[in-house]
């Protein structure tokens, strides 16, 4: 690798990420806080050291790397990109304020800690079911946040690089993110876990180590996923505390070693200590293989565990070590997990309606019943609005703003909306302009945006899940504008930054390093070059008060692209088929006519769109 990750220096930039300062150094390489000069975000840069100069190593991390890439989960840190700089290998990642686990005061409160311990069982759920294997969890390997999300670091990723003792005594707090507010001294310095997955310090019984592997068993058919291939040394890696009996063995890491590991950090977290203690290696082997841990009553005096949410014995294939395990499942099973972490939050359900018929959730705005004249008048707006034509609308609601990243994710999560694909599905765009416009997706270090990047299918299928429907064009329509004729949500006056989220001169700023001809639609700076939060622009609020109709995001709605009818209409569904779903509203990057509340477009409904989502409905 020529020079030790401490003598190397990186280049200013990578691609269009500049670098900032150091966050840290350890035995996996160094992270840098780096700015996204295109989104305009702080991301994490981490430089990979420790691997051999074997070609078919760099390229077994890489693929590791990316399968890890693909796990988009709001309890998953997400990977942005994953390359090479000569031979060191590089992610850049999501950057997160907070505090690595390892650095919270011991035991956690047990309302915390199944806080917790759901995010860590979701996220690690939705890293099993896209086959990917942690091998190394553990408290330093997961972030709570400033706003308190939990989320996983480093999957995959301990398998195939080096854990040798750091070059330096350079250390930085446990999170990607800014300097930790620890409660709990520590007596060896860490690094952030975008570094290494271990403590690097001395040899301990807390670092991550490498064992020899037996022969691999074989596959067992109820695992779900196939073990991971042995590294080209027939070396495993884990941290001893959270090792389960088969990797002392030398067995392949399964789904079940992150299970058992998962109820070694809850166990450790409730107790204070790991179930087989955290003493010298060989001690924590024989207690691993040899005994079952203490019960959480004994371990922690006057603890009630029954007073968590405990559900029934976890299946047989969660029994996870021949009795070895006891203790760590019990604890899992106290605070309602095991099964959990094993179904991948299948058995959750929608929300139900939260309010009887007549009335409306919190989070929609009720629309009366009404006539308003739908389309342009003549002499304004494009040929497809026309001809104008009275429509007569039931009572319905609808969603005060754009459905959210964080919002879709929950029904991700549940396993009943499919995962995000985070690209962008154009049947013009060349290879490089995929590559270039998915960047624009929303992931889930943008929790309060608008999901974007998704199709109708996917967009009808959320809001199926909550028990409701995308609205018909009549519907959206009508909501944006009311009955007296506007031109936009918020009346006749032009669009302004402090309206609408719309390309302004902080979108065109964007464009022109990509070398994309963008117009500004005003000439004021809305803040935000892409997609914004929704709900940020008050003044913009239809009639009704239903917020981001204009700008943002196009949405979806439920009806196939026709032209009007000349004859008034009550309640219209739109065609019974067609090649095209209508869209409404404009996007963050489109001109002032696609402001417009009358403006219509259409999609194919397998078309996923940076500047297009959605918004539910439902009736009264």
């Amino acid at each position: 690798m020529g020079a030790s990750h401490t003598d190397w220096v990186p280049p200013k930039r990578v691609g269009e990420y500049r670098l900032l300062r150091v966050l840290g150094r350890g035995s996996m390489g160094q992270v840098w806080l780096a700015h996204d000069t295109v989104l305009d975000r702080l991301v994490a840069v981490k430089f990979i050291s420790g691997l051999s100069t074997d070609d078919a190593d760099r390229r077994r991390f890489l693929t590791e790397a990316r399968a890890a890439a693909r796990v988009q989960h709001p309890n998953v840190i997400a990977i942005y990109r994953v390359g090479e700089i000569g031979p060191r290998p590089y992610l850049i990642s999501e950057y997160v304020r907070g505090d690595s686990l390892d650095r919270i005061a011991r035991p956690v409160a047990w309302p915390r800690l199944l806080d917790i311990a759901v995010g860590l069982a979701r996220g690690l759920a939705a890293a099993h079911r896209r086959g990917v294997l942690h091998r190394d969890l553990k408290p330093a390997n997961a972030i709570l946040s400033e706003t308190g999300e939990v989320k996983l670091v480093d999957f995959g990723l301990a398998k195939l690089v080096h854990h040798g003792p750091p070059d330096d005594a350079t250390s930085a707090p446990g999170t990607i993110g800014e300097p930790s507010r620890s409660h709990r001294a520590r007596t060896a310095p860490t690094v952030p876990p975008a570094v290494t997955t271990a403590p690097a310090g001395d040899a301990g019984a807390a670092d991550t180590v490498k064992h020899i592997a037996a022969a691999p068993r074989e596959p067992s058919p109820g695992d779900g996923i196939a073990p991971p291939e042995l590294t080209s040394t027939g070396a495993v890696m884990g941290t001893p505390a959270y090792m389960p009996p088969e990797t002392w063995r030398g067995e392949p890491s399964t789904p079940r070693s992150d299970i058992y590991a998962l109820g070694a950090l809850l166990y450790e977290l409730a107790a204070g200590a790991p179930p087989h203690g955290d003493d010298s290696q060989q001690a924590v082997r024989s207690s691993a293989l040899e005994t079952n841990a203490p019960p959480l009553a004994t371990a922690v005096p006057g603890i009630e565990p029954d007073r968590a949410a405990a559900p029934a014995a976890p299946p047989d294939r969660l029994r996870l070590h021949g009795g070895r395990a006891i203790a760590v499942a019990a604890a899992l099973g106290a605070l309602g997990l095991a099964v959990l972490a094993d179904r991948g939050q299948r058995g959750v359900h929608p929300p139900a309606p939260a309010t009887a018929r007549g009335a409306c959730p919190d989070d929609m705005v009720a629309i009366p019943a009404g006539t308003f004249d739908m389309g342009s008048p003549d002499g304004m707006g494009d040929a497809d609005e026309h001809p104008r034509h009275a429509v007569t609308l039931s009572a319905y609601c609808i969603d005060r703003t754009e459905v959210t990243v964080a919002a879709y994710a929950v029904c991700a999560t549940a396993g009943v909306c499919t995962p995000p694909p985070l690209t962008v599905n154009w049947p013009s765009y060349s290879t490089d302009e995929v590559t270039r416009f998915s960047r624009w997706c929303n992931r889930s270090d943008r929790p309060d945006h608008p999901i974007n990047c998704i199709d109708w299918k996917q967009a009808a299928a959320y809001c199926a899940w909550r028990q409701q429907r995308l609205p018909s064009e009549a519907e959206w329509e009508y909501a944006a504008r009311g009955s007296d004729g506007r031109r936009y949500p918020w009346g006749d006056q032009p669009p302004t930054a402090q309206r609408l989220n719309a390309c302004g001169t902080e979108c065109v700023a964007m464009a022109a390093r990509e070398a994309i001809p963008w117009k500004a639609l005003h000439d004021g700076d809305d803040g935000w070059p892409t997609t914004a939060p929704v709900g940020r622009f008050p003044d913009g609020a239809s009639p009704f008060g239903v917020l981001d109709m204009a700008g943002n995001v196009w949405e979806w709605t439920a009806d196939w692209y026709e032209p009007y009818p000349a004859a008034a209409e009550t309640d219209p569904q739109g065609a019974p088929a067609g090649s095209s779903r209508v869209s409404r509203g404009g996007g963050w990057n489109n001109g002032a006519d696609s402001a417009r509340a009358a403006d219509r477009d259409w999609f194919d409904p397998e078309v996923r769109e940076a500047g297009l989502g959605f918004r539910c409905a439902r009736a009264r």
